[in-house]
């Protein structure tokens, strides 16, 4: 009888690009955010940017523990 054999990189892979869109969600909020109170003028793209960036990285983060918890 054969052993059923897993792919790993099935479950890891989708895995790591959440955590990979989390950090780049990460970024993008944080450059909204330092961006948003030492350069003057144009505000919408800066809070656009940090909104963005958090509900990314909370969207990559919450899908990673779901993925890693199956």
């Amino acid at each position: 009888m054969a052993s059923k054999k897993t792919n790993v990189n099935k479950k890891f892979g989708t895995t790591w690009l959440y955590i990979i869109l989390a950090i780049l969600g990460a970024a993008s909020a944080i450059y909204g955010l330092v961006t948003l109170f030492t350069e003057p003028g144009n505000e919408i793209p800066k809070i656009g940017a940090l909104i963005g960036g958090t509900l990314v990285t909370w969207w990559a983060v919450k899908k990673a523990i779901a993925k890693d918890k199956e």
